[in-house]
Order: structure tokens, then sequence, then C-alpha cells
């Protein structure tokens, strides 16, 4: 009998065997369309945080008022000067802005938080990543299981997770997690198919790219990889071209962000070396896949954490997803499901850093790993594929026959049975030998929770897969709200909030901070900072904002001599490690840094003037030849006066005229971002001396002509100019984006060309990407 249309395979698509036709059963399950699931999703998102979709209040907590809101309102604030923000003239003396990456300056949807309010636009372009990503699961899910319900359940478990809710702190993060499920059925789509669906490949994987989460991208492109080389609907040769053609022109259309970004890397702090066992998962952690809060210790915010790693408050993935992944690893002879399981026991492994073993054999095969810096980060992975195991598992059991039903149900037992067994036992370890810090009894409502929930999860699975009707579909509801609930209740809010007023109103200041030299935040203030906490959010929130913590002097306007990026030139390393390294800053430090304002040591939130510091761009200082530990113990140490002295390295000796000091001054100057010009009045030959970081997109003119740029005090610059008066302009350009825009619009004109190729030479129908 030829099946309905509802339950046949489509095409390039593994189908579970279906009765035709389609039964009251199936009917419950395929209920659950698109609409319905986004409007379910959405439910969800909404109950996690009503405060922040509804304006009401805004997240703040850790990376999210450190980075990521400062961060967007600089790229705003740039936009609407009509402004592409190459180079942030406000931090750590001058950093290149858009050759970050996580900085998301040419990502598309940055646009939801530049064109509307903020703080309230940032909030929900975080939230609403949150939302594509379950929606791109269920798309997933449903092409490879063909049940709708089962596509839900792996959608509302990809979006509800303990990581993904944590991750909301990081706008870059959770956007590239957002993306992570649509590129891998775009990449699977487009593998099998070619044409116009390698070419939907390409646009979805250059929209994660620009998202700016390296190791994210790496997860999702290997994930791609190892299902392209288990599909079977293509021959292997046709997939790894298709697969190949799509990693070159996601390459190419995303040149524009990776090549200022690969340049950066190249004269940044990281290297293959830079990657250690920091925040690696503790040898425990994967009990907390059980009991979340095992050997959590609580913040004075109430964000429970461990404190052996700190990258995310939790990869808790809801207890009866769990159980339902392990089910679906049972069927071991699909190829998909081998994948699968072996991602969620390497990401597991890999997590644990050396302790594991696995990645430290790893990074002797490839030294590149070297650079990713958290072991945590690979629990990237097992939060990816477990919800596609279970909805296998779901998928599966429901189109199985009654014996085979039978077994799956003694199956999923066995495994709960076994599941609340090592609860106990968690919970036991608990009481025994209870952790630094934690609270047994913590500990043992997180497990008792979770206990029930296991028990409601395994019986309303049973009965939904048993009864039809309203009160099937009843169950089915019921169990995905089991599946939320879970999830959202396992711990405290992992991101929590504060009234919009603490983000976006001023806090008062002396007008001189935003014309007058740079300031900076003491070593002893941040260390003070980086412990010192109150419960308080709005006070929490307010006091980083009025120490002007990284990176909160970019809301302000007012340039500082710190930052918190993750790569900085290798020279502005080794300044913040001198910077870091003691209680007072050496007087030379605090000159060449151009610091004007350093935080006060007898008032917490008050700053102390350096009525004698020296400006960011000064004149007539003598050269020191010196090598770089030469410099550093100068700087270090205020053996250098750089009010007439000025270090250069020994490269420069030999190829300079100014050989003394000699009288210069500053006649006038004007500064903006990305430019300095001055007219300098000097004695005799001599050098300005500019408090600004060096790097390679800097050019310099002394009177219209081209003048070289040394690099002066270890990480700043300095030029030579002539007796008499000077007109000295500085200009900084990116100078790999030109190519790699280039690149950029190379690769969409290919896809263009393949777009109407495959428009005119369709071999085959493919089936619709997101056919449901």
């Amino acid at each position: 009998m030829a099946l309905r249309p509802e339950a046949r395979a489509r095409p390039g698509q593994e189908s579970f065997p279906m009765a035709a036709p389609m039964g009251p059963a199936e009917r419950c399950n395929q209920w659950f369309t698109p609409w319905r699931f986004a409007l379910l999703l959405l439910l969800f998102v909404f109950a996690a945080y009503p405060d922040v979709l509804l304006g009401l209040n805004t997240f703040f907590y850790r990376d999210y008022g450190l980075f990521g809101y400062p961060l967007a309102h600089y790229h705003r604030e740039a936009f609407w000067r009509g402004e592409i923000p190459f180079w942030n003239s406000l931090s750590n003396c001058g950093i290149p802005h858009l050759a970050q990456w996580n900085t998301m300056t040419l990502y598309p949807l940055s646009i939801i938080y530049l064109l509307f309010p903020m703080p309230w636009s940032l909030g929900f372009f975080c939230l609403g990543h949150l939302f594509l990503g379950g929606i791109g699961m269920y798309f997933l899910a449903n092409r490879w299981t063909s049940n709708r319900f089962a596509a839900a359940i792996a959608g509302v478990a990809y979006a509800i997770n303990g990581l993904m809710l944590h991750a909301l702190m990081w706008p870059n993060n959770i956007a590239a997690l957002g993306w992570m499920p649509l590129v891998i059925l775009c990449i699977d789509h487009g593998v099998r198919f070619g044409g116009r669906q390698t070419v939907i490949a390409v646009l979805a994987a250059t929209m994660q790219m620009l998202a700016g989460a390296p190791e994210i991208i790496l997860f999702t492109w290997l994930l791609a990889g190892a299902f392209c080389a288990v599909t079977r609907e293509a021959p292997w040769q046709a997939r790894w071209r298709r697969f190949a053609v799509a990693a070159l022109l996601t390459a190419m259309v995303a040149s524009a962000q990776l090549l200022p970004f690969l340049d950066l890397m190249v004269h940044s702090q990281r290297d293959q070396k830079f990657g250690t066992d920091v925040w690696a998962m503790p040898s425990w952690g994967w009990a907390n896949l059980l009991v979340p809060l095992f050997r959590c210790t609580a913040s004075a915010v109430g964000v429970y954490s461990q404190d052996a790693q700190q990258w995310t408050s939790s990869y808790y993935a809801g207890i009866g997803i769990l159980a339902l992944a392990i089910l679906g690893a049972t069927r071991g002879r699909d190829r998909r499901v081998l994948v699968l399981v072996t991602a969620v026991l390497a990401g597991l492994v890999l997590a644990l850093g050396s302790a594991g073993g696995l990645l430290t054999l790893l990074k002797k095969i490839i030294p590149g790993l070297g650079v990713v810096r958290f072991p945590i980060k690979f629990v990237v992975i097992p939060i990816f594929a477990m919800p596609l195991l279970a909805a296998m598992a779901v998928a599966r059991w429901h189109s199985a026959a009654d014996l085979a039903g039978a077994i799956q149900r003694r199956r999923w037992f066995g495994i709960s049975g076994a599941l609340f067994v090592l609860i106990g036992c968690v919970v036991m370890a608990s009481w025994m030998h209870p952790a630094t810090g934690e609270h047994a009894e913590v500990t043992a409502r997180s497990g008792a929770t979770r206990a029930l929930f296991l028990i409601a999860a395994a019986v309303l699975l049973v009965l939904g897969n048993r009864w039809t009707g309203t009160a099937g579909l009843s169950l089915r509801l019921g169990f995905i709200a089991l599946l939320g609930l879970d999830v959202l209740t396992h711990a405290p809010r992992q991101n929590p909030t504060v009234p919009t007023a603490a983000l976006s109103d001023g806090i008062p200041r002396d007008d001189r901070f935003k014309t007058e030299g740079r300031v900076m935040v003491s070593a002893r203030t941040q260390a003070f900072f980086d412990f010192a906490a109150t419960s308080n959010t709005w006070e929490f929130c307010r006091g980083h904002r009025r120490a002007l913590l990284p990176n909160w002097n970019l809301v302000e306007g007012i340039a500082s001599a710190g930052g918190f990026y993750s790569l900085y030139t290798a020279p502005q390393s080794d300044l913040r490690a001198l910077w870091a390294s003691g209680t007072n800053v050496s007087r030379s430090l605090a000159d060449v840094f151009g610091a004007r304002w350093i935080s006060s040591e007898a008032n917490l939130f008050g700053w102390d003037e350096r009525r004698a510091s020296l400006a960011i761009l000064t004149a007539g200082q003598g050269p020191i030849f010196a090598d770089r530990e030469q410099t550093l113990r100068a700087l270090a140490s205020s053996a250098l006066d750089p009010a007439s002295e000025v270090l250069l390295p020994r490269a420069a000796e030999g190829h300079v005229h100014a050989t003394s000091v000699v009288g210069a001054r500053v006649v006038s100057s004007r500064a903006g971002n990305g430019v300095l010009e001055a007219q300098i009045e000097a004695d005799g030959p001599t050098f300005v001396t500019v408090g600004q970081t060096d790097y390679p997109g800097w050019t310099a003119t002394v009177n219209g002509r081209p003048a070289r740029i040394w690099r002066a005090n270890h990480a700043f610059q300095a030029l030579e100019v002539p007796a008499g008066t000077s007109r000295v302009r500085l200009a900084y350009r990116e100078r790999t984006f030109a190519a790699g825009a280039g690149f950029s619009l190379a690769g969409l004109l290919i896809c263009a060309g393949l777009w109407s190729w495959g428009r005119r030479h369709r071999a085959e129908e493919s089936p619709p990407l997101l056919a449901a």
C-alpha cells in the first residue's frame, strides 16, 4: 500500500518506517507544525526573560556588561556617525576594532541594535538568536527523522539548556550558536544536491562566520564534515567536491572580516602555546549533567557555577534529554547516530582538558588547536548532538512495531532507572564529601528535583506513545513543557537582569575626563572588583560603570589605557602584564600610557589626577636604543623619563637623524577615530612621540611627505620631524580590508553565477530545504 504524502520519505532523507495510512498517533506527532512549534518556542523564551523582551530590564552580568554591551554601544555610535569602526581609539591606547571579529562589525543582523533603541535592542538580539537556534534545530531534526514531535523536542532542547541560556551574555557566541543547526542543515542539503543548495549553504555559513565565534564555527564545520562523510544520497566524490566548494566560497564571502582578523592574529599575543588547562571541566564535571548544582557555588548575585571553570555557569541539557540521548545512542547501526555519539563522547572528554588525555594528543597532531584557550568550550559539541540523538530515539520509538516498541519501552525504563540511581550517588557524594563552599542541601534539592523530573518524563513519554487524540496531544505537549521547565528551574537565573536605566542613564563625570589624557584602572582596584560583589544588581552594575572597568569607558566616551578584548598586539600584552604585576604603576609606564587619571587608593570610586602627566602627543625627545628586555625593565622601574627620552628598537640606530633632546612643542593637535593631526615647532631634528598603539595599518606624513613610524616605548609610535614648523598627520587604514572586500565581492558574484546556472541546469529536483 502506498504511503500517504505526509508519511512518505522525502528525497535525500533517511526515514523511519511508518504505518500507512497515517494513524491517530502520527496525526498527534504531525500537529507540531513549524508555526505551532515557533509559537511554543516563543513562549519558552518569553518565560525565561519576559522582562528583557518587554524592555523593562536588561542583561548586565559579567561579559555582557564588560564586553558585549559596551562594544555594541561603540559600534552603534560609529554607525550613526557614518563610520565603519576599524580602529578603537578609546581602549588600550588604541586597538583594532573590526579585526577583533567578535565585535560583529560586519554581521548583517547587528542592524537590530544599530537601528533600535539600546539597551533593549541588544537583549532582543540575543534572545532572538536563542529562538533562531531552536527553529534551526527543529528543521534539522525533522529533516532527519520525519517526525515533527521529535523535531519539536530537539528544537526546545537545543534552545533551552544551561549553555545556551548562559551564552546570552555573549552576543557573538549566541549568534553563532543560533546559526549552528541551520548551517549544518544547509551544508547537508548542499552536499547532497549541489547547485542552488550549495549557494544557500554558503550564505547561511557566512552569516555564522561573520558572527565572530571561532571555536563554535570550527565545531560546526567539523560536524558538517562528519555528516558529509557518512551520508549516502550522493557519490562521495560529488559530496566532497560540493563540501569543498561551500567551504571555499564561505571563506571568500567572509574575507572582508577574516583577513583583518588573521592579520591581527599574526600580530597578537596568541600562538600555538596559548591554550592551557585554564577553565577545563573538572574531573567530576560529568556529574553536572545529572545534578546541575553539584559542587557549584553561588556568586553574590546568585549565579551558581563551578569554581574550576567560569566560562559557562551550566551545561545542563535536561535530565529527560540526557535519557533520550542515551536511548537514541542504542541505535548504533545508523551512521548519523554513530557520528553524534562520537561527538558527544569526544566533546565531553576534550572538555576535561589534559585530564582527559585526548586534547593533549590532538594538540600534538594539530598544533593549531593551541589557540583555543578554554577546554570547556568543547562542551558545545555534546550540547548540539544530544537533542538530535533524543529526536532520533523518539522517532524510532514512534515508528516501531508492537514488539520493537516494547523493547524500546524496556530500554527507556532501564535507562531512566540507571540515571535515577546515579543521581542518588551524586547526592550521596555531596553529603559525604562536600567541596569547599558547596552546600550539600542545595545539591540534594537539585538532585531530588531532577529525579522527580526524570520520573515525570519517563511516565509522560510512555503514556504519550500509547494514547492518541486529544489526550495523546496533551501528553506530548506536557512532555515538551516538562523538558523546558526542567532546564528553566535547574538553577537560579544564569543571567540576572537589572532595570534598563542602569545601562542607559549617564554617570556624573568631571568634564575633563573626555578631553585630557586617559584613565587607568589600577591593578589593585581591578583585583578588588574581580572578587568583590553585591547582591544588589543595580549597585553591582552601576559600581562597575563608576569604576570604569573595562569596557565601560566606551559607553562613557572616555579614553582608557585598559580594555578587555580577546586579542591584543604582543607588545600591548607585555605592557598589560607589567601594569597588572605590581600594586603601584611606575611613573614611566603611566606616562607612556598617557594616564591623566588613576583609580584612587583612598576612595573606591574616586580618581587621582596626575597633574604632571605626559600628554598623548609630545615632541623633543632624544632617542635611546634598546632591546625588548631593556625597554621593559626601564618602563617597569621608572628609569625612563618619557618627557625627554624615547625608547626605540636597536634596528632604528643609524637610520634616524635626531640624536638628542631639542626644544620642541606641539602648537596644535586634532584627534579623531583613526586619524591624528598636529603642528609641531622644533629647534632641530627631533622625534614626535605618540602614546598610541603601534600597528601595521598606521601611516604617517610630515609636511605632506611619507614618514616612517618607529615603534617607541615598546608598544607605541614615534616619527622624526625636521627643524622648524612641521605638519604631522597619522591615519589608520585597515590594510587587509580592501583585499578582503574584493574577495567577498568575488565570492558573491560566483554565488550569483551558481544560482543562475542552477536555474538552467537542474539535473534533479531537490526537496524544499525547510520542508516540514
